[in-house]
């Protein structure tokens, strides 16, 4: 292998590097938003009980 197919194929494990990253930083970004609806969700039941209570 000469040095410039070595040199290609570096720099394609290295954009492989960075976009395997990306999608794991991603995935843990949407995973972040999915848990924080859920907890968004819990509040507004917990409002909506104490409301309830509030008005008895």
């Amino acid at each position: 292998m000469d040095a410039r197919s070595s040199q290609q194929l570096q720099l394609i494990e290295e954009q492989d590097s960075y976009i395997q990253s990306r999608a794991d930083t991603m995935q843990n970004i949407e995973s972040t938003i999915v848990e924080l609806g859920s907890i968004f969700q819990q509040l507004a039941h917990m409002v909506k009980e104490q409301e309830e209570t509030i008005q008895r």
